[in-house]
């Protein structure tokens, strides 16, 4: 089974964005932790639930490491619902692109596209997508930008946040 992709993902992607980490530049009289303080909390999060996946992956194959391999069609792995693997592509694809959705449309709009597709991708109703969807992104737009006082970058293309005066 092909279980071992997404947390394989999940490592390299961290790596990369530990690596841009860096690049944050501190202002003066800002946070003494700087800005990449929140980023590197979230990226040791995942690369250590990454990790603790990849364990238990390995710990559960112990001694038949031929299991690991991708599966090249369905129906070569019983244990692959057929697709899934498209769809584990596709949200992989999803987590790309939305760093540079940020920046062309708006943090909100970005988070919005992406949480309503991810929702649809993995077979949920559309009208529970496009709520949850709402939510997730405005609440988390009050969080940075309230709460937290983050300057929430606008999009080059449109921001829905200026347009409703926010």
């Amino acid at each position: 089974m092909a279980s071992w992709l997404v947390p394989l993902f999940a490592l390299v992607m961290s790596g990369a964005f530990l690596v841009e980490s860096f690049s944050l530049k501190r202002m003066p009289g800002a946070d003494p932790a700087g800005p990449a303080l929140y980023p590197r909390i979230v990226i040791a999060g995942t690369i250590l639930v990454a990790l603790a996946i990849l364990a238990q992956i390995l710990w559960q194959a112990r001694g038949r490491l031929a299991t690991l391999v991708w599966p090249v069609r369905s129906g070569t792995d019983p244990a692959v619902e057929p697709g899934i693997v498209v769809r584990v592509a596709i949200a992989m694809a999803l987590t790309l692109i939305y760093p540079v959705a940020i920046q062309k449309i708006g943090f909100v709009l970005a988070t919005f596209a992406v949480t309503v597709a991810l929702m649809r991708l993995f077979d949920r109703r559309i009208g529970i997508g496009i709520g949850l969807a709402a939510a997730v992104s405005l609440s988390l737009h009050f969080f940075f930008a309230e709460l937290l006082g983050a300057r929430i970058v606008p999009g080059e293309w449109i921001d829905p946040m200026r347009a409703l005066g926010v």
